[in-house]
């Protein structure tokens, strides 16, 4: 028995008809031409998808199919069939491939079944023609307005899979190989769909551009919801293709026959809406629901604000503010109207950040002063100044706070007139980024809070003067040393002089002792005090 044949065991064998074998085999499995060399100019091949077996002359074999090598991409030269090269005599045993399938099983105009099945090819002993084997899956059982699932679950007692009921209702969940989940794939190809013709379900792709991607879950509610079929027809489509996936938000009064009720929508909002994405939608329901409006009014704020984007920040805004939508989108149409270059959904998202802002700083939103400022901009800025001057304040204290711990990594190096300096404040940092033109004002925070170190290499003679900026680790490692423009010669850089990487090695040394004595140093203090 090979690796592949015990799980198998454990399996339902399900026998496919010959057509469907027929059909699957001719469009979904690999075909292969095996070949022999008979001599410098005669082959022996045999196609598995013509099944023709002929002596020839290898001049059939033109253009990409002339360099005849195992295990290579072709096409047969009798039917034309794209095929995989193998060499005739060596063996197939260890060939497996997997792909999955839902076949229709129709067992009366108002049953369906539908078998998810995996279907493996394979080779028996040294066959040239592949076998199809098909394994049972899942299950699918459906009837006008119920449906029901079944999958193989593990049962420990008989050591065994065994049928179980299975609640959710969602598309098939299959990988290729059972049990070892060899080749992992869960996706699926539907057959049989010209058998639906005689059966409830007649009408489910007949009223579709396209068969959804989604076939099972599409099929389940469509026999769970035969009405779906008015939206489908009626020019909803990709709403109903929105409900067959799990309904995306979207409630539809399925007691309803009448495209107007199943939407909630009336004569003129339903032109509006039909051949519509989903969430144009969704978004003006949501817009309607809130503002409580005619259509006519609501259709007005939905021009502004009918974006899925623009419906999340009013839904984020109102939320923190404690406050209805309409007069946040007066205020923000306000706010446009101020300023003709500025759009509807910038203006939303910078209010929304304003907001936001509003909140860091403790501001009493309940205040129409502060919830609705004459100059949304102006605010904008002050807010944005407050919130750095905090920010900043809080990180120039944590940098003095640490700047305590840090004295051990100031050196001097008076033969080659260097010297490692600590930033006096953060906008050093800052300055210093900005005059060597690389990204050390990044690290300024993690500066301040600890949890890196930066220091200025500087010429005894120029203190003042930005010359190389090195990341220190909380280890004592040098983790970059870099200057204008990081040394990249590329960008206008220098190279590294040989005199600066001398130095790193230097106060690399010095690092390690330093951090050594510092050690001890805490270790005779904690002698001390116990």
């Amino acid at each position: 028995m090979s690796y592949f044949d015990e799980p198998y065991l454990k399996y339902d064998v399900l026998s496919l008809d010959p057509d469907e074998e027929e059909f699957i085999r001719a469009n979904y499995m690999p075909h292969f031409l095996f070949y022999r060399r008979m001599n410098k100019r005669d082959i022996d091949f045999y196609c598995t998808a013509c099944t023709n077996r002929q002596v020839d002359d290898k001049s059939i074999f033109s253009g990409a199919s002339a360099a005849l090598k195992h295990k290579t991409k072709g096409v047969c030269p009798i039917c034309g069939t794209d095929v995989q090269f193998r060499q005739m005599d060596y063996g197939r045993r260890t060939y497996q491939y997997w792909d999955n399938f839902v076949l229709v099983r129709p067992q009366s105009e108002n049953e369906v079944h539908l078998e998810c099945v995996g279907v493996r090819q394979y080779f028996e002993e040294d066959d040239m023609m592949p076998r199809l084997e098909a394994f049972h899956k899942q299950q699918y059982i459906l009837r006008p307005g119920n449906i029901t699932r079944y999958g193989l679950k593990w049962e420990w007692g008989c050591e065994s899979y065994q049928w179980a009921e299975v609640k959710k209702i969602s598309e098939p969940h299959f990988f290729s190989l059972p049990y070892y989940n060899y080749c992992l794939n869960n996706g699926y190809y539907f057959i049989g769909e010209e058998k639906l013709r005689s059966t409830f379900l007649r009408y489910a792709f007949g009223c579709i551009s396209s068969v959804p991607r989604n076939t099972v879950q599409y099929l389940c509610k469509f026999a769970q919801h035969p009405n779906l079929e008015y939206l489908m027809r009626g020019g909803f489509e990709n709403i109903g293709r929105a409900l067959s996936k799990g309904g995306c938000g979207i409630y539809i009064n399925w007691k309803s026959n009448d495209l107007k009720k199943m939407l909630r929508l009336n004569k003129s909002e339903l032109e509006l809406f039909r051949e519509c994405e989903v969430d144009q939608y969704r978004s003006y329901i949501i817009l309607r629901r809130k503002l409580g409006l005619s259509s006519d009014k609501v259709f007005k704020y939905y021009q502004h604000f009918g974006t899925e984007q623009s419906i999340q920040y009013l839904d984020a805004i109102c939320s923190t503010a404690k406050t209805a939508w309409k007069p946040i989108m007066d205020y923000v149409l306000k706010v446009v109207s101020k300023n003709k270059d500025i759009r509807d959904h910038q203006a939303l998202h910078d209010y929304y950040d304003y907001v936001r802002e509003c909140v860091k700083l403790e501001y009493d939103l309940n205040s129409r002063i502060v919830l609705f400022p004459k100059d949304l901009y102006e605010a904008h800025q002050r807010n944005q100044a407050a919130i750095k001057a905090v920010t900043d304040a809080m990180y120039e204290t944590e940098r003095k706070k640490a700047d305590e711990q840090r004295g051990y990594l100031e050196y001097v190096d008076d033969q080659r007139g260097l010297a490692v300096i600590l930033p006096s404040n953060l906008e050093d940092i800052v300055y210093e980024g900005a005059t060597l033109e690389h990204c050390v004002g990044g690290y300024a925070d993690r500066h301040a809070l600890g949890t890196l170190h930066i220091v200025f290499l500087r010429r005894l003679d120029d203190l003042e003067t930005p010359y190389y900026t090195m990341e220190i680790s909380t280890s004592g490692r040098i983790v970059q040393c870099r200057g204008f423009r990081n040394n990249a010669e590329s960008r206008g850089g220098k190279p590294k002089p040989q005199e600066i990487i001398d130095f790193e090695r230097d106060y690399q040394r010095y690092l390690i002792k330093a951090m050594v004595e510092a050690k001890n140093r805490k270790r005779k203090k904690a002698r001390k005090s116990a």
